[in-house]
C-alpha cells in the first residue's frame, strides 16, 4: 500500500511594524504599472543623453531572471534592456540579441552600461551587490528576499536615500488582489493592531 503525502507548504512570516515599509514600490508586474518610471523623477537617468529611457541590466540569468525579470524589462516602454551579467553562457543574448553580456558585476559597472540594475543572484549575494551598485550611482531592484537580515536592508535604504537613488524589492505579489485587500484592511484598521502575519502558498504536487 502506497501512502500519499500531503503537499508541502511554501511558508513565510512577516512582522508588521509601523513605519517599516522600507522600500519604494517600483517594479512592473502588469501593464498598468509600466508608467511608474515616467511618473517618478528620481528614476530618471543620471547621464545627459538624448534618450529618456533608463538602461536596465540584469545581474544573473537563472530561471527567475529568464522567466520573470527579462520579459518585463523587454516590454517596459520606459526601459532599454541593455545588459546582463552571465558568467558561463550567452543564453540571454541569444534570446535578446541587443543585450550586451558581461562576465562580472565589476565589468558591468566599469563599462557604465546601465542606469538601473536588477539583482537576481543567490540570496547571500543580494546585499553586497546592491551596495556595490548604489555606491556606483545606480538605481537598484533586488529580487526577494532583499537581504538575509533586516539590518542589511536598512543599510541599503539609508545608503540609497543619502545618494538620492532608488533601491526597491522585486515583490510582484504586492499588486495581486489578495495583497491589495490586506493592505486596505490594515489601512482601515478593521482588525485592530496587527503584530504578526503568517501566509503560505499551497502547491498540488502529488509526487511528494
Amino acid at each position: 500500500m502506497v501512502r500519499s503525502r500531503k503537499p508541502k507548504k511554501a511558508k513565510h512570516s512577516l512582522f508588521l511594524q509601523e513605519g517599516r515599509e522600507n522600500f519604494l514600490p517600483f517594479f512592473f508586474v502588469a501593464l498598468r504599472l509600466l508608467t511608474l518610471v515616467e511618473a517618478t523623477p528620481k528614476l530618471k537617468p543620471n547621464r545627459s543623453s538624448m534618450s529618456t529611457l533608463l538602461r536596465a541590466a540584469l545581474v544573473g540569468y537563472g530561471s527567475v531572471a529568464e522567466k520573470m525579470h527579462a520579459p518585463l524589462l523587454e516590454v517596459c516602454p520606459s526601459l532599454d534592456f541593455a545588459a546582463v551579467v552571465e558568467r558561463n553562457d550567452f543564453r540571454c543574448q541569444q534570446k535578446y540579441p541587443k543585450v550586451q553580456t558581461f562576465s562580472s558585476l565589476e565589468a558591468l559597472l566599469a563599462a557604465d552600461a546601465a542606469d538601473l540594475i536588477c539583482i537576481t543572484t543567490p540570496n547571500e549575494l543580494h546585499f553586497s551587490m546592491a551596495k556595490q551598485c548604489l555606491l556606483a550611482g545606480k538605481h537598484v531592484v533586488v529580487d526577494k528576499p532583499v537581504t538575509l537580515v533586516a539590518e542589511e536592508a536598512e543599510e541599503l535604504l539609508q545608503l540609497s536615500q543619502s545618494l538620492g537613488l532608488v533601491c526597491s524589492i522585486f515583490h510582484n505579489r504586492r499588486y495581486d488582489g489578495d495583497f491589495k485587500t490586506l493592505q486596505e484592511i490594515v489601512a482601515k484598521n478593521l482588525l485592530g493592531r496587527l503584530v504578526f502575519l503568517e501566509s503560505h502558498f499551497d502547491r498540488f504536487r502529488p509526487q511528494l
